[in-house]
């Protein structure tokens, strides 16, 4: 994890401020409407009778993981620090949510996300790190500097399969078996 410490801390830093942003910022009726709809079309990741299921929260996790990481391969626009910029901003805009309708948004952040959140963040941020490590190389590359991207695709993919996929399955069964019995009925359907 040496050689992508500086783009773990921009990803860090780029997580937190959309947290932020969007808690500082947004209204609460514009972030429902965000939240409905980053849920819609995730039918796969409930079970029939509503419940999130842990197959269904890893591939959805992993999709989104692959595809921060992916992104990197783009030259320029540094797209994974738009993925972790949104991925805060979910979390910004659930948390103005909560608050805007008088849940306790530390007790939520405690019993809601924390359990499975020290597991799913790190993977998820990690990923957008290897995307800007991935997209630094490119960039490299055509500035034609002594640099394969094959050989970065291949020791970063190593690391994703290694670190990041196990950290989202821990996180998964975790947010799927674990978190729904924390939170019991302390969010209601908004």
């Amino acid at each position: 994890m040496k050689n992508i410490r500086k783009e773990i801390i921009v990803s860090l830093v780029v997580f937190i401020l959309g947290m932020i942003l969007l808690f500082l910022y947004i209204k609460p009726e514009a972030a429902n409407e965000m939240i409905k709809n980053f849920f819609e079309g995730k039918t796969d990741i409930l079970a029939p009778d509503g419940r999130v299921t842990a197959l269904g929260l890893l591939k959805n996790n992993v999709t989104a993981s692959l595809v921060m990481f992916i992104s990197g391969i783009v030259p320029f626009i540094f797209l994974p620090l738009i993925g972790i910029f949104l991925n805060g901003a979910i979390i910004g805009s659930l948390f103005k949510l909560f608050y805007s309708n008088g849940i306790n948004v530390v007790a939520l952040c405690i019993r809601g996300i924390l359990p499975h959140g020290i597991f799913e963040i790190p993977a998820l941020v990690i990923s957008a790190a290897m995307g800007v490590k991935l997209c630094l190389t490119v960039i490299k590359k055509i500035r034609r500097k002594d640099v394969s991207v094959v050989e970065t695709l291949k020791e970063l993919g190593t690391k994703f399969i290694t670190i990041v996929v196990p950290l989202l399955i821990v996180a998964a069964f975790v947010e799927a078996y674990v978190t729904p019995s924390l939170l019991g009925g302390m969010v209601p359907n908004l």
